[in-house]
């Protein structure tokens, strides 16, 4: 069985994939820590001071980056900007070259 050189296309689609991915998993865990600081402040609603406490300055702000953050990340998943990693960027680049990819 011959052995095939990678074409450079998939190299760089390679590449591609792991950044989208590595954003997409940075959210992902940010979403999970900040869920469950937001649930410890949560289950404290009458033991702390109202600063911390749900619905306080910092829990709302919490949620509020937490928002903001989500809405920058997918922002930048759908990005069509030359020069830019995206998801739709590399969904569209793999469209456009279907030949690269094989089964085999």
């Amino acid at each position: 069985m011959a052995v095939h050189p990678t074409p450079a296309l998939v190299t760089q689609w390679k590449a591609e994939y792991n950044a989208v991915r590595g954003e997409l998993l940075d959210l992902l865990i940010t979403r999970t820590i900040l869920g469950g600081t937001i649930r410890v402040l949560e289950r404290r609603r009458g033991k702390c001071h109202p600063i911390a406490c749900y619905g306080g300055f910092v829990h709302d702000s919490l949620r509020r980056s937490y928002a903001t953050y989500g809405a920058v990340a997918v922002r930048r998943m759908v990005d069509t900007d030359k020069g830019t990693v995206s998801l739709k960027r590399l969904l569209i680049s793999i469209r456009d070259h279907p030949g690269v990819l094989t089964r085999a």
